[in-house]
C-alpha cells in the first residue's frame, strides 16, 4: 500500500462510518491490533488495515466470519473494499451478510383431506422400523388434525 492509497482508504472509512454510529478508530488496525486513539498515519502504510464494511453496527475486517443472509453459509471475509465506478460499495457486504447465523425457517404444509387419508393409510405399510415410527407419528398428527 502506498501513502496515497493509505489516505484514500482512510477517507473511504470516514465516509463509510457516516451515520453508522461507529467510531473511526474502531475501523482501523495497526499491525493487526485495534487502534485505541485517533491514528496519525505516521507508520508504514502496509502496517495499517481498514474495515471493509459496517455490518449490524460493527466493523468488518479481513478474516472475520460472517453468514450469508441468503444461504446461511459461514464465510470468512477475505478481500479488499469493493469499488464500482470509483465509488466504494461497502453496503453490498452489509446487505448480504450478517454476524449471526440465520435461524432455520419453518414451513407450514396444508394437506388436502385425500392426501392426509393416503398418508394415514401408509401407517400399515410393511417397512423398516424408522419408517414405521415416522409414519405412526405422522398418522397420529393427521388423525388429530382431521378430528378438529
Amino acid at each position: 500500500m502506498t501513502l496515497s492509497e493509505l489516505y484514500q482508504e482512510a477517507a473511504r472509512v470516514a465516509n463509510m462510518i457516516e451515520g453508522e454510529g461507529v467510531k473511526y478508530s474502531d475501523c482501523i488496525k495497526i499491525n493487526g491490533e485495534p487502534v485505541w486513539i485517533m491514528p496519525t498515519f505516521l507508520g508504514k502504510p502496509e502496517d495499517y488495515e481498514f474495515a471493509l464494511a459496517i455490518v449490524e453496527g460493527k466493523p468488518v475486517f479481513n478474516g472475520d466470519k460472517l453468514y450469508d443472509k441468503n444461504t446461511g453459509e459461514a464465510r470468512i471475509i477475505n478481500g479488499t473494499a469493493i469499488w464500482r465506478n470509483n465509488v466504494p460499495q461497502y453496503n453490498w457486504i452489509a446487505q448480504n451478510f450478517s454476524w449471526n447465523q440465520p435461524k432455520p425457517k419453518t414451513v407450514m404444509v396444508e394437506l388436502l383431506r385425500e392426501d392426509a387419508e393416503y398418508w394415514a393409510s401408509m401407517r400399515n405399510y410393511p417397512s423398516n422400523l424408522d419408517y414405521k415410527k415416522a409414519s405412526d407419528n405422522f398418522y397420529n398428527a393427521v388423525v388429530k388434525a382431521l378430528e378438529e
